[in-house]
């Protein structure tokens, strides 16, 4: 074959490959930035959560609290 020919193909399938190179590239890191974002997402849902949850702790303990200090004094009244 024809040298020429040969390297014409040779820089075809180069170009080609460096496209679809640089598309998957592309694809990977918006995935990956898709990924921190999600990541993120649920770090602060996690962190709501958390939250929640100790402010319904502390409410039920405020409550538990009360309730036993009426019951001592009720029967420190007796």
């Amino acid at each position: 074959m024809d040298w020429a020919l040969e390297q014409a193909r040779f820089e075809a399938q180069h170009s080609q490959l460096e496209v679809k190179l640089k598309q998957e590239t592309e694809r990977l890191s918006a995935s990956q930035q898709e990924h921190i974002a999600l990541k993120e997402q649920h770090r602060n849902q996690l962190l709501d959560l958390s939250a929640r949850h100790e402010r319904e702790l502390s409410s039920q303990l405020q409550q538990h609290q009360q309730h036993t200090l009426a019951l001592t004094q009720d029967y420190q009244t007796r």
